[in-house]
């Protein structure tokens, strides 16, 4: 590594812990600003409301890396240039390449350092967060428990275990569901390999059936319909959200399904878009440093408005995409690349024009 490599690395590096706190901070306070009414009508105590929003901090850093990295990008040769670093550093022959290099194995290395803080943290961190707002706002809300896919749900007179197969829990597996009298006697007990719901009804697949607990009573069934006075929407508010899943999880999540024959295009999706995220940084960079780089001086204001307004449109295209996946449109692997591969052959595009490549 050369003088100018930790050289650049450190200024980058400088840029980046000045970008990624201040937009972080920025969306933290829009975040406050949005939720703190329901904390104060809820009677929270201040601790406790410090400990919610320092818990989404992780996911706000992950989310708003690749804008901040390239923020950062932009930034630094700005500066070199204003100092007239970049005229000296291309007079005596370096190329743009050359000053381009030290910035993009940075990006790099922040990229999979942002995947390790979602394999090992972030999740943890969502749920952690999401149980203090359940706990605060709606205390007793929640009526149920997913550990995995098992869900466990005590409802006012009944008491279901069963394995949620699909994501809005209109398909549940290995079901077992008892219902009570008043005087929490058994009055029936469903025993199924699997229930899905249709048309207001639960249909129950290959089990048993038995009303109190005379075993006399116990029926054998292929399929069996019942009406009962719970539908999937009460069991999705239970159901782990996708962000507080980590990677290992939703892959599981998304095998399972497959296995079982159901739609996996969420979870799929999900699951490769936390994954392929945090390189965007690196293919937005491919994109903007180019502008910046190529300018030895004046219209860099031009140049880093046109890089900043083509990594806002990257992060709206990255939306875009994933809602397609998430709808099923494209599949769930293909959706992020998408916006990956758009970015990538945009940005070698800009590199080729302004000599990278040379």
């Amino acid at each position: 590594m050369t003088i100018l490599d930790r050289y650049l690395i450190r200024l980058f590096c400088v840029m980046m812990s000045i970008t990624i706190p201040g937009l972080t901070g920025i969306y933290l306070l829009v975040h406050f600003i949005e939720n703190v009414d329901e904390f104060l009508s809820a009677g929270a105590d201040t601790a406790l409301m410090v400990k919610y929003f320092l818990l989404l901090v992780p996911g706000l850093v992950y989310e708003l890396a690749p804008l901040s990295i390239l923020l950062a990008g932009l930034l630094s040769t700005m500066l070199i240039t204003k100092n007239m670093e970049m005229l000296a550093l291309r007079s005596s022959g370096i190329s743009p390449r050359t000053i381009a290099m030290p910035f993009f194995f940075t990006a790099i290395a922040v990229s999979f350092l942002l995947l390790g803080m979602y394999l090992f943290l972030i999740p943890q961190a969502n749920s952690k967060a999401a149980v203090i707002k359940e706990s605060v706002i709606s205390p007793g809300g929640s009526r149920g428990t997913l550990i995995g896919s098992q869900l466990f749900f005590r409802g006012s007179a009944s008491i279901l275990k069963a394995e949620v197969l699909s994501p809005d829990a209109s398909s549940l597996g290995n079901v077992m569901w008892y219902f009570f009298e008043p005087d929490y006697s058994l009055q029936k007990m469903i025993a199924a390999r699997k229930a899905s719901f249709e048309n207001g009804m639960w249909n129950f697949e290959q089990g048993i059936t038995a009303r109190g607990d005379d075993a006399a009573n116990v029926k054998f069934f292929e399929i069996m319909a019942q009406k009962l006075p719970y539908v999937p929407a009460d069991f999705v508010s239970v159901k782990k959200p996708a962000d507080q899943m980590d990677v290992v999880t939703l892959a599981a999540a998304v095998h399972h399904m497959r296995m079982e024959g159901l739609p996996c295009g969420e979870l799929e999706t999900r699951l490769w878009g936390h994954i392929l995220y945090p390189f965007l940084s690196v293919l937005l960079l491919m994109v903007g440093l180019p502008l910046t780089i190529s300018r030895i001086k004046g219209a860099l204001s031009m140049s880093f408005g046109l890089g900043m307004a083509i990594g806002l449109s990257a992060w709206v295209l990255w939306n875009i995409a994933m809602t397609l996946g998430i709808s099923g449109a494209v599949p769930g692997f293909l959706a992020p690349l998408l916006t990956e591969s758009t970015v990538a052959l945009a940005g070698v595009w800009v590199m080729r024009r302004h000599g990278m490549f040379e």
